[in-house]
C-alpha cells in the first residue's frame, strides 16, 4: 500500500479514450491490475488492444512507473517508449 493508502491491487482502469486503442464500434481498452508491496503489473486488452501487459512500480504518492506493450488489431505489436505515470485522479470502473 502507499503512503496515500492507495493499492492497485484488484483494480480495473479504462482508457481515457486514445485514438489509437479505440475500437471501431468505440469500446476502449481496460487494464486489470495487481500489486505486491510496490510492484505492480497488469494485463490490458479492449478496444483495439488484443492483448497487453504492463510492470513498474508505485511510488509512495500512489505514482505508477511502468512499461508496457500491447498487440494491437492493426498492426504488429506497440512497446512502450520509456516510462508512463499514471496518477490515481481517474476513477475506477
Amino acid at each position: 500500500m502507499t503512503a496515500n493508502g492507495f493499492h492497485y491491487d484488484g483494480r480495473t482502469f479504462a482508457s481515457a479514450g486514445a485514438p489509437e486503442t479505440t475500437g471501431a464500434d468505440g469500446s476502449v481498452p481496460r487494464g486489470h491490475y495487481h500489486q505486491t508491496g510496490d510492484l505492480v503489473w497488469g494485463e490490458i486488452s479492449g478496444g483495439a488492444v488484443r492483448v497487453g501487459s504492463l510492470a513498474g512500480t508505485c511510488g509512495p504518492d500512489g505514482t505508477i512507473r511502468f512499461a508496457y506493450c500491447q498487440v494491437p488489431s492493426t498492426a504488429p505489436w506497440w512497446p512502450g517508449e520509456g516510462i508512463l505515470i499514471i496518477r490515481p485522479m481517474f476513477r475506477p470502473v
